[in-house]
């Protein structure tokens, strides 16, 4: 390489930097091509050989491999400790080993985006659907308690008028046991008896008030399918008040205010719906009314008779629990609305009854 002359005149300083540039300046060969080139003689010209000159000369540890930093640190190495490189030489073997590592580095980052982005593509959909799916939840989530928040409210308010008619009731029969003691000339010990009891629970009189508001819906028979098992209690309260809503668009006579506000499942299938007042019960409960209601509920369920069994004591042996005119008088002689009574079974059977025995005891089901 020319060594510059400060004495030498700017314009041939110029021409030897043209020269240099002409001689650096790339060909179109291919790399074969070059390797092969006759002008440039090499025992270098393959991989092999390649690696056996570096090791040879110390640039690359015989048991490594030849990666890319390997070979831009023997560059650099080459650059240092052999002597005899120009300026030249050293400045563009430096300029080669730099950008093949930049090259190298930016071929790594790629490929590190690349294969996170092939495998975040997959999770990101994932997660997307599953972002989808819990919002659908989350939105009957909030539905449902909704409707749990409106029915506990609902509760409560017939339990605080149940309480304030407890209340009430218990200031009456206690200003009734303070007259009687005080000497009044018509006590009798049944008054006594009757002051002493003790105050009804409210809780009582709130669980006997509900059940007065309670509807059994079931399945026709036990040989078809209902479907109610599979529905939570909210679809179910909303179900009924949907039937509701179905009588009303086709013309049937619906009260202003009938609303089903709570349900309980029962582990035969069937359910015991409550609604808003006993008015709304007694409507749902005519033969007709039930039928129009079975329609529009669907799934072949229909309303039935809740029944309560009582145990009669010393029925005489003459009742017949078969014939029909036996319950009829029996509801009569009870003050019992008609069809009350819907069977009757004695207790012992008839097998097992002394000869003698005049009474015995028999269960009545009684419909609600």
């Amino acid at each position: 390489m020319p060594v510059d002359n400060q004495d030498e005149p700017a314009p041939m300083r110029a021409s030897s930097r043209n020269k240099e540039n002409v001689l650096l300046r790339p060909t179109n060969r291919s790399i074969p091509e070059l390797i092969s080139n006759p002008a440039t003689p090499s025992k270098v010209i393959d991989a092999a050989t390649a690696r056996a000159e570096l090791v040879s000369k110390g640039m690359l540890i015989p048991a490594a491999g030849a990666t890319i930093n390997d070979l831009v640190n023997a560059l650099f190495e080459f650059t240092i400790s052999t002597p005899g490189v120009t300026q030249l030489q050293r400045d563009m073997l430096r300029a080669i080993a730099i950008l093949l590592g930049k090259a190298d580095h930016e071929q790594k980052a790629k490929k590190i985006a690349e294969t996170t982005s092939f495998h975040m593509t997959g999770a990101i959909e994932r997660l997307k659907k599953a972002a989808d799916s819990h919002e659908g939840k989350i939105t009957a989530l909030d539905s449902f308690i909704n409707e749990v928040r409106d029915s506990i409210d609902s509760a409560m308010s017939r339990l605080e008028k149940a309480v304030e008619n407890t209340t009430s009731n218990a200031t009456e029969s206690q200003s009734t046991q303070r007259v009687e003691q005080n000497g009044d000339p018509g006590k009798s010990y049944a008054k006594a008896l009757q002051a002493r009891l003790p105050k009804p629970d409210s809780s009582t009189l709130a669980r006997s008030e509900a059940q007065t508001r309670q509807i059994l819906i079931d399945r026709k028979s036990m040989d078809v399918t209902s479907g109610l098992k599979d529905l939570t209690e909210a679809e179910l309260v909303r179900k009924a008040n949907q039937a509701l809503e179905g009588m009303k668009a086709t013309g049937k006579e619906v009260p202003q205010d009938a609303l089903f506000t709570s349900a309980r499942k029962l582990r035969r299938g069937g359910v015991i719906f409550e609604v808003d007042s006993t008015d709304t019960k007694t409507w749902l409960s005519c033969q007709s009314t039930s039928q129009d209601f079975s329609e529009n509920f669907g799934g072949e369920t229909m309303i039935k008779n809740r029944t309560f069994q009582i145990i009669a004591e010393y029925v005489p042996t003459t009742f017949n629990p078969d014939s029909s005119t036996s319950l009829a008088e029996t509801e009569k002689n009870s003050k019992l609305q008609p069809g009350s009574l819907i069977k009757a079974k004695w207790i012992k059977p008839l097998a097992r009854r002394n000869p003698n025995q005049r009474s015995a005891f028999c269960t009545l089901s009684c419909k609600d």
